[in-house]
């Protein structure tokens, strides 16, 4: 079951594809049929996660036109199933990858030269890029989850969990408790809380929403300016990197697997220690407590593992 955030960011994805085929092949309307072939024929320059997107964008869409009454159902039908029956492509080479070049750690020391390079290179886009690295750095959110956060008058931090349609969270939503931060650092997470307010209420343009404009802005700069701060890095800072240094501060600090799971809304206890940050790279300095229940649902649902463990010991 999609939910509606998802259900939006597959509208305005279609809606790009088909203005992007439209351009390419310079006729407007462009049936659905051509629209699918458009895309299958550009197929090998995507990576496969960018291709099972795009797929999933198209097919959501064109189902929704059936419902509406819009090209003709064949057509439509014939346009899903062309999707769906299309084989993925080979996959970008390891040059090309993306991921490969994105840093799993942000050190003090790192965090400090980005902060004297904004000062030296004021941009629009410098100050709340940092703002939003720091809010990473301490309560560990994906990137994507700051679009629905809220946060509540007593401080509590309410989280949409972006796996939990994949069975991958512990529930819906997490709550993360901010009663330690000094008044400096709630101030820095508060602004940034209300940098991603305002720009959600900014209208589509392009065919990306507000917050994925200003996504797409502070991964810029962040682009630009770990590239001219080390040149000679093969991995660089992302945004994504703060999530993967909370998880190393959080094990450096001595967390219970079940309390790190719950704080970085993860079901299981053993993928924040086999994908993120590794303990060594931590510097403690926690300023987040995870709520009791959610700790406890994790626990509950891992009991298995713990249940194998006793039992090897035991053999």
């Amino acid at each position: 079951m999609q939910t509606k955030s998802t259900q939006e960011r597959y509208k305005i994805r279609a809606l790009q594809l088909i203005r992007q085929a439209e351009t390419a092949c310079g006729q407007a309307p462009l049936p659905a049929v051509q629209i699918v072939e458009w895309l299958i024929e550009r197929r090998d320059i995507y990576s496969k996660s960018t291709w099972r997107q795009y797929r999933a964008a198209l097919i959501f869409w064109f189902t929704q036109d059936m419902d509406a009454g819009g090209e003709s159902h064949e057509a439509l039908v014939d346009a899903v199933a062309r999707l769906q029956h299309s084989a993925p492509p080979e996959g970008r080479s390891k040059e090309r990858k993306t991921s490969a070049q994105k840093q799993k750690k942000l050190s003090d020391e790192d965090l400090l030269r980005l902060i004297h390079y904004v000062e030296r290179h004021p941009s629009r886009h410098g100050v709340a890029t940092l703002t939003w690295l720091m809010a990473g750095l301490w309560t560990g959110l994906r990137p994507c989850e700051w679009e629905t956060a809220v946060l509540t008058e007593d401080n509590v931090l309410v989280v949409q969990n972006a796996k939990a349609t994949r069975h991958r969270a512990h529930g819906k939503t997490r709550q993360i408790h901010l009663s330690t931060f000094a008044p400096e650092e709630l101030a820095i997470l508060k602004q940034h809380v209300t940098n991603v307010e305002q720009v959600k209420l900014d209208p589509e343009q392009h065919g990306r929403s507000g917050f994925e404009q200003y996504y797409h802005h502070c991964r810029s700069f962040l682009y630009q300016a770990t590239r001219a701060l080390w040149p000679k890095r093969q991995r660089f800072i992302s945004l994504y990197s703060a999530r993967h240094q909370f998880s190393a501060n959080a094990k450096y600090s001595g967390l219970a697997l079940e309390q790190i799971a719950a704080l970085m809304g993860h079901r299981s206890t053993e993928t924040a220690t086999a994908h993120y940050g590794r303990r060594a790279a931590g510097n403690g300095g926690l300023k987040v407590i995870a709520n009791p229940e959610e700790v406890a649902r994790v626990r509950q649902l891992n009991s298995h593992r713990a249940n194998q463990h006793a039992h090897r010991m035991k053999m």
